[in-house]
């Protein structure tokens, strides 16, 4: 799914056994991983996915969830965000 050029909030995060925060690609719904920290309030590009490429923020009011509430992809293997400047 190609991505809007609007910059979607994402409003729920969960978190791996290491840490590593993952949130759902408001774009094409993947559920990618962010490593690092103080993420909520950042902007990123899913470049991850050659037909998603979109921009979204993580809210700085984003909920944890234990569970995120789509299922993880485990055969998506997307590479790291970068975040946007």
């Amino acid at each position: 799914m190609k991505a809007t050029n609007e910059i979607l909030t994402v409003e729920i995060y969960s978190r791996e056994e290491d840490g590593t925060v993952l949130v759902e690609c408001p774009h094409c719904h993947w559920i990618i991983g962010l490593n690092r920290r103080g993420f909520k309030g950042e902007q990123y590009v899913h470049n991850a996915n050659q037909n998603c490429g979109g921009m979204f923020e993580v809210s700085y009011d984003a909920k944890f969830r234990k569970v995120l509430p789509v299922e993880r992809d485990e055969s998506a293997t997307p590479a790291p965000l970068e975040q946007s400047s």
